[in-house]
């Protein structure tokens, strides 16, 4: 009796405890692009990449109409790039190489600038949030991040010709 009593209250005190699945779900990691990369400026319009992980793949490129770290406002355009697969490859070596050399005890914080959301299941699901990868970026370790946008940005604008 005393068995069936602390499985019960168990149950019970699970139930009325807020559960990190609430926040983190498995279909989030699951049906999450398999790389997206967000950049809010403070006073600007956010954008982001989208990368898809098998054939045919392209590039998503989308831009907001909003206000960035305030109010990323509603999507306003989307551009679709079909990557060839050499083009794919590389930016998912890119995409790689900015993972295993991501810094993981970075605190730079400040009151306004870029804010960048990078997710990805490249090797195993992650989502982090940086602020401004572009301020003292070597020495933080932001290179290979920045090399990444860089290229997909070459991607956007060669296939919006």
């Amino acid at each position: 009796m005393k068995i069936v009593s602390i499985i019960i209250f168990a149950l019970l005190s699970g139930c009325a405890t807020k559960s990190i699945e609430l926040d983190y779900t498995l279909s989030e990691q699951i049906f999450s692009p398999f790389a997206l990369i967000q950049i809010a400026p403070t006073f600007e319009k956010p954008i982001e990449y989208e990368l898809t992980q098998h054939e045919p793949y392209v590039l998503f490129y989308s831009e907001y109409d909003g206000k960035g770290g305030y109010n990323w406002g509603k999507k306003v355009k989307t551009t679709r790039i079909d990557l060839s697969e050499e083009q794919h490859i590389k930016a998912v070596e890119l995409l790689k190489a900015c993972l295993t050399t991501l810094p993981q005890n970075d605190h730079s914080l400040g009151p306004d600038g870029t804010t960048w959301v990078l997710e990805t299941r490249a090797f195993q699901y992650l989502k982090t949030i940086i602020w401004e990868p572009e301020h003292e970026t070597t020495e933080r370790g932001y290179s290979g991040l920045i090399e990444l946008r860089n290229y997909l940005n070459q991607l956007v604008t060669e296939g919006s010709k």
